[in-house]
């Protein structure tokens, strides 16, 4: 407490049996009151606290005027004090500057007259016998009791006062408050506040107000509150009982015992840390149980979708070597027509041009059906060259009924010249297919009108560059970042597998496939090696 108030005003606090009130001058606010100020107040110590001293005083305008009393002393002030039980009596005050708490504050004495009597705490009550008095002081006298006193981990104490003023007096406290509070026991006997005083601030007025109303109500009281030494200022938990009974003069002796639970409130706060860190672990390990949880359930639905694709793709093959036939024996059929007819006869080249037409439209249906046969394949082929701009045509056919069905409109740029590439055929077919697809589905979500996309190919003496723009809505920056990552899709219901495939399936031909800025539609652009022709 030494570092609390200066020691000048200190001992006043200690021996004052005045009202004395500390204001921060800052916001005018009452920071520390000694008990005499409480009493004489009559307000909660709780409420004492948080109200502005402005709100409960009132300087009168008559007090600097010649019909002021010539009983005020020199340097003090008659104010008018709104107390908390609705009175307003004139008290004179002084006010001098300290500092408290590292803060500018004014400690404020509030000079009673010698006829202002604080009112009583409690009523007149039946005055019992002096036989517990005489009790305690043959239990005091014990050697056990003396044994009890000095090994417990804690103050045993008793305070005296009367009811109707707060005067103090300490009968007994053992000797382990010097250990605690940093004062001997002949100290506490000579000044009794300076028990009070060890009181932490941020605790005083919780204990003001719960010892106040068991006062009131002559009641026990229990509370958990800190000890400030005054020697080391070690801060200490106490669990403080204390219990009350009249003397045969009117006055209330307090017996309480405040023991040490300063090891059990460390104990408590370090296995509840313990058990918030246990928690978050729980919740830690718990969410990455969700996450691989999660995780499963995605491979199984790939595995599922997987088993169904590959047991597509057999479907897909048996039903195009089937159909493959028939085309086969129309196109037999038609040949024959062809031999057959007579030239000569008008009705004859008609008929010639109609056996013509089922034969290119079933030797066209053919290759639609070997290409279908070779995107499906399981085989696993080399790359070997190949004309990329015939890759781009055999895609484009695959996709012909796509652009049909959704009414897209799609401009190919070619170049005269043939462009070779090295790669495996059907699988850059796929690529393209699923890049054309993409395409399709965003204008169809965007519902855009007239769309299209154009399809172009650049060439260079080293690179081939193949080259997508749509007329879409776009990728915006955050999915561009992440577009190529496996998993990650802005649909319902994909698996965000396709531009990631698709990115391998071309560096591994030593390509690249990028996303390219663009201010309309989305613009992707493959690039490969260019390679000779093979002889």
């Amino acid at each position: 407490m030494n570092d609390l108030i200066d020691s000048r005003y200190r001992d006043e606090f200690e021996h004052s049996l005045d009202p004395l009130v500390v204001v921060d001058c800052e916001d005018a606010r009452i920071v520390h009151f000694n008990p005499q100020a409480l009493m004489f107040l009559r307000y909660p110590a709780e409420s004492l606290v948080k109200r502005p001293w402005n709100a409960i005083r009132e300087f009168l305008k008559t007090a600097d005027s010649e019909n002021a009393s010539e009983d005020i002393p020199e340097g003090f002030h008659l104010v008018c004090v709104q107390c908390g039980d609705g009175s307003q009596p004139e008290v004179p005050i002084r006010s001098e500057r300290i500092r408290f708490f590292d803060r500018d504050c004014e400690l404020l004495t509030l000079r009673l007259a010698d006829e202002a009597v604080i009112p009583a705490m409690v009523p007149e009550p039946e005055l019992p016998s002096d036989a517990e008095r005489v009790r305690f002081e043959s239990l005091q006298a014990d050697a056990r009791w003396q044994l009890l006193a000095a090994e417990v981990p804690g103050l045993i104490y008793q305070t005296s006062g009367p009811t109707d003023r707060f005067e103090m007096t300490v009968p007994y406290i053992n000797d382990r408050v010097e250990e605690y509070l940093g004062w001997t026991p002949a100290e506490i006997y000579e000044s009794p506040l300076r028990l009070l005083q060890g009181v932490h601030p941020e605790d005083w007025s919780r204990y003001c107000d719960t010892a106040l109303a068991a006062m009131t109500t002559l009641s026990p009281f229990v509370i958990e509150l800190r000890f400030v030494s005054r020697k080391t200022g070690v801060v200490r938990w106490f669990k403080v009982c204390s219990s009350p009974r009249v003397l045969d003069n009117g006055h209330q002796l307090w017996s309480g015992l405040a023991l040490d639970i300063d090891d059990l409130r460390r104990s408590q706060d370090s296995l509840q840390q313990l058990s918030h860190n246990l928690e978050a672990r729980v919740e830690e390990r718990s969410r990455e149980l969700l996450e691989a949880q999660s995780k499963l359930i995605d491979l199984q639905t790939i595995l599922h979708r997987t088993s169904r694709f590959n047991l597509i793709r057999q479907i897909a093959a048996g039903w195009a070597h089937q159909v493959h036939q028939p085309l086969a024996a129309i196109v037999n059929y038609a040949g024959v027509g062809l031999r057959t007819a007579e030239p000569a006869s008008p009705r004859a080249r008609q008929t010639t041009e109609i056996f013509q037409e089922i034969q290119d439209q079933a030797l066209r249906a053919g290759e639609l059906l070997r290409q279908i046969r070779k995107f499906v394949s399981e085989q696993s082929i080399e790359p070997t060259t190949h004309d990329l701009s015939a890759i781009v045509n055999s895609a484009l056919a695959l996709a012909k009924v796509v652009f049909q069905q959704n009414e897209i409109e799609y401009d190919v740029s070619l170049p005269e010249a043939e462009a070779w590439v090295r790669v495996d055929e059907s699988h850059l077919i796929q690529v393209i297919v699923d890049l054309l697809i993409n395409s399709v589905e965003a204008m169809t979500d965007a519902q855009v009108e007239n769309p299209r996309i154009g399809i172009q190919i650049q060439t260079t003496d080293d690179h081939i560059e193949l080259i997508f723009q749509d007329d879409g809505p776009g990728i915006s920056k955050l999915d561009a970042s992440r577009i190529f990552d496996e998993f990650y899709t802005t649909k319902e219901n994909s698996l965000g597998l396709g531009l990631a495939m698709s990115r391998a399936v071309v560096e591994s031909y030593g390509g690249t496939l990028d996303l390219v800025p663009s201010t309309t539609g989305a613009v992707f652009q493959m690039k490969l090696k260019r390679v000779p022709a093979e002889s």
